[in-house]
């Protein structure tokens, strides 16, 4: 969810009391001089203002999250199917922590990097929403280059959690032949958004570790 969207919601739950309260002297006012035909507008009216704008932001955020999948994917897709595994340790206060979720591999993806391009490998994944501070390592094939060995370890660095251990070992295995994509975005050696596409296994990798 970004600013603009976060902005508006805190807006409208703000004058809720305020107006709400302001609204209901004006009801029983109109309830009082026995206008009932005021008096049903009056209460239909919120309801229907509030209908539209909560599909306002509803439609808004699917497109927000398809453009971002866009950004990432370098192709159109509306979201990603259900996850086949996934998994959160929790976050401490700043947000340490780790996490790792599985997707089966849509078609229209499958289909975009078995024809990966000089665009896809140069220009994809775009964040635009991470800070300066970030740095992006765009797509590449596997098998992964060893200067980026340090990276990788870190973001397979599990701390042995339960349960995990066959899917860091399928994506280690998938970055070590050919067949697989890889990108990510850092901040230093501590602080990472890993991404693995596997072509032959038909899977999408997102794995976050910061600590």
């Amino acid at each position: 969810m970004d600013v603009f969207i976060l902005i508006l919601i805190i807006l409208f739950l703000l004058s809720i009391p305020i107006g709400g309260i302001i609204y209901l002297i004006w009801m029983v006012r109109t309830g009082i001089k026995k206008k009932w035909k005021r008096l049903g507008l009056q209460i239909i009216t919120p309801v229907l203002l509030s209908v539209m704008l909560f599909g306002i932001l509803n439609v808004y955020q699917k497109n927000y999250h398809a453009k971002s999948l866009e950004y990432m994917y370098a192709t159109r897709i509306q979201k990603l199917p259900a996850p086949i595994y996934n998994y959160d340790s929790g976050r401490s206060f700043q947000g340490d922590g780790y996490s790792l979720t599985v997707y089966p591999l849509p078609k229209v993806i499958k289909n975009r990097f078995q024809k990966a391009d000089k665009l896809l490998l140069t220009q994809y994944p775009k964040f635009p929403e991470y800070g300066e501070d970030w740095q992006t390592v765009k797509w590449h094939k596997s098998p992964i280059d060893s200067k980026y060995n340090s990276y990788l370890s870190f973001a397979l660095s599990d701390g042995g959690l339960p349960g995990i251990k066959n899917h860091l070992q399928a994506i280690n295995s998938s970055l070590s032949r050919p067949g697989s994509f890889y990108s990510f975005v850092h901040r230093g050696l501590l602080d990472i958004d890993f991404f693995v596409i596997d072509l032959q296994q038909d899977k999408i990798y997102h794995i976050n570790h910061n600590i």
